[in-house]
C-alpha cells in the first residue's frame, strides 16, 4: 500500500508515527516520574515544618519547663504551655493564620493522650501501629480522605525520648497535683522511655500536590515534545536536501532514456550537475548516474543514425530509378540493420536495468 507514496511521505510518515508513539510513552514515564518529585517536593516542605514543630518542642523541654517547675508543683492549674506538645500545638495554630498555610494541620496523635484533642482517629491508629512494629521507618505519606475532603498527609513516628516526660506519663502516683486536676488520672500515663507514643502528623491540602504535578509535568512534557518535533523537522529537512532533491532529476532522466525516443533535457542535467560536486554517496551516485546516462544517450543517438543511414541505403538499393544491387549485397544490407537493431535493443535493456 505505501509503495504507491513518495519517499518522502514515506519516511514523513515513518517518523509522525515515531513521534506518537513516543509521546505516548514519554507521558506515562515522565508523569509518573514528575507525580513523584512532586510528591517529595512537599514531603520535603512538611518535614521542614516538623523539624521546626520539633525545635519548638526541644525549647519547650530544656527550656521552658525549667523555668515553670516550681509553678507547676505549687500551683492548683496545670501550666499547660510548660508541655512540649501544647506548645507545638499553638505554635501551629498561629502559623495556619498566614497566608498559605490556612489549610494545614498538625496533630501528635496518641493512642492514649493526656488531652483529648491528641486522640488518634482509626487512620492515625494504624500509623502508630506500623510505626510501632517497624522500628526502622522514618516516616509515612501519602493520601487521605477525611471529613470528605482528600488531604495529602507526612507522619513520622514520635518516640519518648526525654526522661523528664516520666513525671506526666508514667503513673498517676508520680504526676503534679495540678496535672490531675487538670487532665485527671486515667489518661497520658503507662508511657515507656523510647516508645513510639504518638504519630506526628502534618495534612494538608491535595490540590497543592496536584498543581506542583501539572507545573512539573506541563514543563518537562512540553520540553521533550518540543525537542523531538525539531528533532523530526531536521531530519525530514536532511533527508529532502540530501536524498531527495539529488533523485528528482536521476529519477526524470532515467524515465527518458525509458522511452522510445529517449530525449534528455538540459535542464534535468543542469539541475543533476548541482549534485556533483558533493563528497557523499549521493554525489557519487550523480556522477556515476551521469557518466551512465550520457553514455548511453550518445550510443543511441549514434545507433539511430547508423541505422536511419542503413534504411536509406535499403530504400535506395530498392529504388527502381537507381540500378538495381546484387541478391548479396541487400542480403548484406538486412544483415547489418539486424545488427543495429539487435544493439538497441541490448541498449534499451541496459537502460531500463
Amino acid at each position: 500500500m505505501l509503495n504507491k507514496f513518495r519517499l518522502q511521505f514515506k519516511f514523513t510518515l515513518l517518523l509522525s508515527v515515531l513521534f506518537l508513539a513516543s509521546t505516548g510513552l514519554s507521558a506515562l514515564l515522565i508523569s509518573g516520574q514528575v507525580q513523584d518529585r512532586a510528591s517529595q517536593q512537599v514531603v520535603d516542605r512538611a518535614m521542614t515544618l516538623m523539624e521546626t514543630i520539633s525545635s519548638v518542642r526541644d525549647y519547650t523541654s530544656q527550656k521552658i519547663q525549667p523555668l515553670l517547675a516550681e509553678k507547676i508543683e505549687t500551683k492548683e492549674e496545670f501550666v499547660a504551655e510548660s508541655v512540649p506538645a501544647y506548645s507545638a500545638r499553638e505554635v501551629f495554630e498561629r502559623l495556619r493564620q498566614k497566608m498559605g498555610y490556612e489549610d494545614f494541620f498538625y496533630k501528635e496523635a496518641a493512642l492514649n493522650p493526656t488531652n483529648l484533642r491528641d486522640l488518634a482517629n482509626e487512620f492515625e491508629t494504624s500509623l502508630v501501629e506500623r510505626f510501632r512494629q517497624q522500628q526502622d521507618i522514618p516516616k509515612l505519606f501519602g493520601f487521605q480522605t477525611i471529613a470528605g475532603k482528600q488531604l495529602f498527609y507526612v507522619s513520622r513516628p514520635l518516640r519518648m525520648t526525654d526522661p523528664s516526660c516520666l513525671r506526666c506519663h508514667s503513673t498517676p502516683e508520680a504526676a503534679p497535683k495540678s496535672h490531675l486536676k487538670t487532665y485527671g488520672n486515667e489518661r497520658g500515663f503507662n508511657w515507656k522511655l523510647n516508645d513510639v507514643v504518638a504519630a506526628q502528623t502534618l495534612y494538608m491540602p491535595s490540590d497543592r500536590i496536584v498543581q506542583s504535578y501539572q507545573h512539573q509535568f506541563l514543563i518537562a512534557f512540553g520540553a521533550f515534545v518540543g525537542i523531538f518535533a525539531l528533532i523530526i523537522l531536521v531530519l525530514n529537512l536532511l533527508l529532502t536536501r540530501s536524498v531527495i532533491q539529488p533523485l528528482h532529476p536521476i529519477a526524470k532522466i532515467a524515465n527518458a532514456l525509458n522511452q522510445e525516443n529517449a530525449d534528455i533535457k538540459d535542464e534535468d542535467l543542469q539541475k543533476l550537475n548541482r549534485f556533483i560536486q558533493r563528497r557523499d554517496e549521493m554525489g557519487q551516485l550523480a556522477r556515476s548516474f551521469r557518466h551512465l546516462a550520457t553514455s548511453i544517450w550518445a550510443r543511441e543517438t549514434s545507433l539511430k543514425q547508423q541505422l536511419e543511414m542503413l534504411h536509406q541505403e535499403v530504400l535506395n538499393a530498392r529504388s527502381p530509378d537507381e540500378t538495381v544491387g546484387t541478391q548479396s549485397q541487400v542480403q548484406a544490407l538486412l544483415a547489418k540493420a539486424k545488427v543495429i537493431r539487435s544493439a538497441l535493443k541490448v541498449n534499451s535493456t541496459h537502460s531500463q536495468s
